[in-house]
């Protein structure tokens, strides 16, 4: 009897080894005849892209088109002072001041989207760099020295509250009476300051004065 045969186990994995052998020594022809028949029974990828269903198509143009006048429409021809409630597309800008938002409101909404970056929106100001609005003279002072500094700026050196800042202010003189007026009385009357209301009319009036001036004021001149 051979070794082989009084031990079982031992000729199972013998011939198991010889089974793996064979199978590793398929010639490359029997390795490209079974990789052509699973090829065959795969699905073949086709060149190009999908095609998109034509209700697709339709539906994103439709889309598109709508955003397109849909953003036109809310632009107001994408001015910056598109969402300022004293333009004219608003219908009760046409019927008088009675008929929309108070001085003080439009005035807080005009300030908030242009002066507050540098004032702060709580009227203190940026130390060393933008004075504050908050409790000083040249704000609850004369209203048209103020009424001057909104239309066509300030540069130069300034003392404000025993502080000095010495930089640029920009004009607003493309803004309407009604726009300086309502921003004048809604610096005048917030935080701190108590001062009296600021008109449209006393706004034309101070424009006139200063005429075609577009340089900007110094404390000198003012």
């Amino acid at each position: 009897m051979s070794k082989n045969q009084n031990n079982p186990g031992k000729q199972d994995r013998v011939e198991d080894w010889a089974a793996r052998l064979d199978q590793a020594a398929a010639s490359d022809n029997d390795i490209q005849r079974v990789h052509d028949t699973l090829a065959r029974e795969k699905e073949q990828p086709r060149g190009g892209f999908p095609v998109i269903p034509i209700f697709m198509i339709f539906l994103m143009s439709g889309l598109i088109l709508f955003g397109a006048i849909y953003a036109v429409h809310r632009s107001d021809d994408f001015d910056s002072l598109g969402y300022d409630e004293t333009r004219r597309r608003f219908a009760w800008a046409d019927t008088g001041p009675t008929e929309g938002p108070p001085p003080f409101v439009i005035g807080e909404r005009l300030y908030a989207a242009n002066c507050a970056m540098c004032h702060q929106q709580n009227g203190e100001g940026l130390a060393g760099a933008f004075p504050p609005l908050n409790q000083t003279e040249w704000v609850t002072g004369p209203e048209d020295r103020l009424i001057k500094i909104l239309l066509n700026g300030l540069v130069g050196p300034i003392e404000v509250r025993g502080n000095t800042y010495n930089g640029v202010m920009p004009g607003f003189n493309n803004w309407s009476n009604d726009q300086i007026a309502a921003v004048a009385t809604y610096i005048r009357q917030a935080w701190d300051n108590d001062a009296e209301d600021v008109t449209s009319e006393t706004v034309g009036e101070v424009r006139g004065v200063v005429g075609g001036r577009t340089s900007p004021f110094t404390v000198e001149d003012l």
